[in-house]
């Protein structure tokens, strides 16, 4: 008997792809056996090889429409394994036309997502107003899945003893996206002193585009004779942000994507929004998060932030 094979479409951001670890781990349970391939883009490769739920792992170019040759490229790699399933957790307008893709007149596919003409149709009317995860868990339900698994990233280990990190600490996160500005909360120098004279080690996470953000917050700390502040500028990998995140005090961050994979290895979260964001709709989630969000992100003051933190932390 041949065996059964799975294509999962998921891109978008790191947020999005945390949450969809639920919906990744809840296929993998349903067909055990299957041949599963996901569909996804560069940056979460590493991310799924470790998580060991896939045999095969695709990246997508997302080429443009009018891009015909390399359209036809991915049409022609989509087609070649005879997919039994094809889950679309992305959901998009672009994932949504790769339906198109298969309708070869021989070839019949159980398709899970909003795609027009689809087999199994996410048709619920309150989709776009729900949060990611109950959307994706639904979306699962209607195609036959009913035994939802939460996303657990026990996989995800690594030694953070170089980093030499005096507990108790507090992990902050005050990046974001380059070309999401207004999500950044501008006092987390205001914070980090606080957290200082609380007794806390101040943790700073960020990519290496975002060294330049978390150096002048060194530096100015610095100036105020705060040392229990590390900088971590791209120096973690996805292993090391999750293992930090198991013994640390607490987090605070910004809405972005580090936020979500700490809070889903369940250290307690405090995420601040701007209106630029709806957490209805994508907060992280955990067992312990707590969610701040003002219209204008830098009217909230850092008092308050902190009053709000401390009755989350580990003791």
């Amino acid at each position: 008997m041949k065996k059964k094979k799975i294509l999962i479409i998921r891109h978008g951001a790191l947020g999005d792809f945390i949450l969809s670890f639920g919906p990744f781990q809840t296929i993998r349970k349903a067909w055990p056996e299957a041949e599963i391939t996901l569909l996804t883009t560069k940056p979460y490769v590493e991310l799924a090889q470790k998580s060991g739920l896939f045999n095969t792992l695709w990246i997508d170019d997302r080429p443009k429409f009018w891009e015909l040759r390399k359209l036809l490229s991915l049409r022609k790699k989509l087609l070649y394994p005879h997919f039994n399933w094809v889950y679309d957790l992305q959901t998009s307008s672009r994932s949504s036309f790769y339906i198109k893709f298969f309708w070869t007149g021989n070839q019949k596919i159980n398709w899970s997502g909003i795609a027009t003409g689809c087999s199994h149709p996410d048709s619920n009317p309150d989709r776009s107003v729900i949060h990611t995860i109950e959307r994706q868990k639904n979306q699962l339900l209607l195609s036959g899945l009913d035994t939802y698994i939460s996303g657990d990233f026990s996989f995800l280990k690594a030694s953070i003893k170089p980093f030499n990190i005096k507990k108790p600490y507090i992990l902050i996160v005050p990046g974001s996206s380059p070309h999401r500005q207004e999500k950044r909360w501008p006092h987390y120098i205001k914070l980090a002193s606080t957290l200082a004279e609380n007794g806390y080690t101040c943790v700073a996470l960020g990519t290496q585009k975002e060294a330049p953000l978390l150096r002048e917050l060194e530096t100015k700390l610095l100036k105020k004779q705060q040392t229990s502040f590390i900088n971590l500028a791209g120096k973690t990998s996805f292993d090391h942000i999750a293992e930090l995140a198991r013994h640390a005090a607490g987090a605070v961050g910004n809405d972005t994507g580090p936020m979500h994979l700490i809070a889903a290895v369940n250290c307690p979260s405090l995420v601040l929004f701007s209106k630029n964001s709806n957490p209805v709709r994508c907060a992280p989630r955990g067992k312990v998060v707590q969610i701040i969000q003002q219209d204008t992100i830098k009217n909230l003051s850092s008092t308050e932030v902190w009053d709000t933190l401390k009755g989350l932390v580990r003791k």
